[in-house]
């Protein structure tokens, strides 16, 4: 996700003068009932209301011929092959392309929506030797991006040009919650900052 800048640094909370009023709580509405499960249901999941779903079998005779076929000097637990198993991947060549997957494995990028103008918005800058911030996540995919992108934006030089990247930034869970962090973007926006790179 990417946003242009720059904002404007809000004060934090309503001033003296802004004539802003808390607001008053939402009055308590009563959540939907979850659907009837029907007589031959499992037991429901506490969060969704659903049924759960039974895992699907797998024969051990399958599990054998998959601990044969494994590309590895080493040996795996019965659940993992289980896993792998229900996903279907139980031949010599899906196993190998698994635990050894190759660059020609990962779908084009540009599948996803509006990849071309991210890339282009990103050359731009390059381009323009904007500045440039990159806020990550506390997971463990937005830190591995975050790093990544991180990497390729300090690399990156177009017409002997580079972004001005400023370091990147991983929220803490307790202070900052979930989503991008407000008071960084007031920070970005004095440093000007024009273009916010979101990663997760």
């Amino acid at each position: 996700m990417q946003i242009d800048m720059p904002f404007k640094p809000e004060p934090d909370g309503p001033t003296p003068d802004s004539g802003e009023s808390t607001p008053a709580p939402a009055a308590d509405v009563e959540p939907p009932a979850a659907p009837a499960p029907c007589p031959d249901d499992g037991p429901l999941g506490v969060l969704t209301g659903r049924p759960w779903q039974a895992r699907p079998q797998v024969a051990p005779e399958i599990i054998d011929v998959m601990r044969r076929e494994l590309p590895l000097d080493f040996s795996v637990s019965d659940r993992l092959l289980t896993i792998l198993a229900i996903r279907g991947l139980t031949d010599g060549r899906a196993l190998d392309g698994f635990f050894y997957p190759t660059v020609e494995q990962i779908p084009d990028p540009f599948l996803l929506k509006e990849m071309d103008t991210a890339t282009e918005r990103t050359f731009t800058a390059v381009r323009a030797g904007e500045t440039v911030a990159v806020h990550g996540d506390f997971d463990v995919d937005g830190i591995t991006g975050c790093a990544v992108l991180t990497e390729l934006l300090r690399a990156l030089r177009l017409d002997e040009n580079q972004v001005r990247l400023l370091p990147a930034f991983i929220p803490e869970r307790a202070a900052d919650g979930y989503g991008i962090a407000g008071r960084m973007i007031d920070q970005w926006a004095r440093a000007g900052v024009t273009l916010l790179v979101t990663v997760d």
